[in-house]
Formats: structure tokens, C-alpha cells, sequence
């Protein structure tokens, strides 16, 4: 079985590396992606947006012989969700890391500090102390020297859903800054609810992969060595 590894805001491949290699422990091979605009060299990423960076995934699962697993961590889960609107018969599960199932229209975030048409990442203390719970010593030291500037229009660009197919796919949501009781009663306000959702609390702050690797590579793992 294919898993794809979707990295979030300011963030490449990499960033799943020691989730990578825990995951290897398991028996399990994940895939990550290069998105376009993610990375150093992109001389051209302010006119990256979000439906560029849905694409990409769309191209990976056309490339499959199977569905596969989509795990999105905070904005790589509106990617996974966008890709699986398109190609719901290639997604088998959706993992969403530190986020929930968006809905059509949903902005990732329109208030995030812009230079340039770019959103540089804006440092640790510009987040609350709920975002960087854990994000000390090495965890923070991995994630800083892994962001890079990330496109505007990435942030801006509104989500669009069409696909009603997508509510069949199974999720699981990994909760890291809130709980299962809240995400269920915030979804009592969703028109168009998944029908299968399972929540998995993982106590830390936004970055799990940096700050709690091991428990979202044990989750992920549970996760696909048990889907039916």
C-alpha cells in the first residue's frame, strides 16, 4: 500500500524524515512530495497557489496502480482533501494531522504577515503557547531550519470542493491543540460531514513530526496496518 506524507505551511519533504524512518521500524515505506513553491530554490513561488499544489498530488496518485493513504499535516490536509475531492477512487484513507476536514471555500490563513507576494515564517514567537507546546532543544532546532518562505497565494487562495464522493473516504484525524469531544461538536456546524471519522489525541503543539515523531509515526502505522 502507498502513503503519501503531505507536508504543512513553510515546510518540504523533509520534514517527515524521522517519521520516515520510524516508520520503517513497522514495515512501512512512505512517500513524501516535493510541492510546487516548497524549498529553497523556487525563483517563481509567489505564483505557486494551492490548486498548483493540489495537482501535484493529483499527478501522484494518477501515477498509482491502488489507492493509497494521504497523511496531511495542518494546511498539507487541505492538499490531501483537495486531491481526494478530484480522485476519491485512488484515496483509501485520509489522514489529517493537527486539522480537520475543510470545507469548500476554507482559506488557510488570509492574516499571516506578507513581503512580496511570500509569507516567510515568522518565527516561533509569533505563535500562541498551544502552537509551540513541546517545541524546545532539537524539536525546535529541526523546525527552523526546515521552513522556507511559502507563496501567499497558497494561503489566500479559497479551497474549492465539488466532489461529494470524498465523504466516503475514511479519516482519521490525529488532534494535537484540541480534543475529539471539540472536533465533534464543531462538526455538528458542517453541512457535509465524512461518514467515517475516527480521532486519535496526541497531546503537543503544531508540529507533532518535530515534537512528538515516534506518537504520530505509532498512530499512522496503527492506522494503515489495521485499515480493512
Amino acid at each position: 500500500m502507498r502513503i503519501l506524507l503531505i507536508p504543512g505551511f513553510w515546510l518540504t519533504g523533509n520534514s517527515w524524515a524521522t517519521v520516515q524512518e520510524i516508520l520503517t521500524t513497522y514495515g512501512i515505506t512512505a512517500d513524501t512530495i516535493g510541492l510546487p513553491g516548497r524549498g529553497a530554490h523556487w525563483p517563481h513561488r509567489r505564483d505557486v497557489g494551492l490548486t498548483d499544489q493540489i495537482n501535484a498530488v493529483v499527478e501522484w496518485l494518477d501515477a498509482l496502480s491502488e489507492p493509497a493513504v494521504l497523511v496531511g499535516h495542518s494546511a498539507g490536509g487541505n492538499i490531501a482533501y483537495g486531491a481526494a475531492d478530484q480522485r476519491p477512487e485512488l484515496v483509501r484513507h485520509l489522514m489529517l494531522v493537527d486539522t480537520v476536514p475543510p470545507t469548500n471555500g476554507h482559506i488557510v490563513n488570509d492574516s499571516l504577515p506578507e513581503v512580496e507576494g511570500e509569507i516567510p515564517f515568522p518565527g516561533i514567537d509569533f505563535f500562541t503557547p498551544d502552537d509551540v507546546r513541546d517545541l524546545v532543544g532539537d524539536a525546535a532546532e529541526l523546525l527552523l531550519s526546515s521552513v522556507h518562505p511559502e507563496s501567499a497565494r497558497c494561503a489566500r487562495e479559497p479551497l474549492t470542493l465539488t466532489n461529494a464522493a470524498r465523504l466516503a473516504i475514511p479519516a482519521t484525524l490525529i488532534a494535537c491543540e484540541f480534543t475529539a469531544d471539540q472536533y465533534w461538536e464543531w462538526s455538528d456546524n458542517d453541512d457535509e460531514i465524512i461518514e467515517d471519522v475516527s480521532v486519535i489525541e496526541l497531546p503537543t503543539g503544531h508540529w507533532p513530526q518535530f515534537t512528538k515523531p515516534r506518537e504520530l509515526a505509532h498512530f499512522i502505522a496503527d492506522t494503515v496496518l489495521t485499515l480493512p
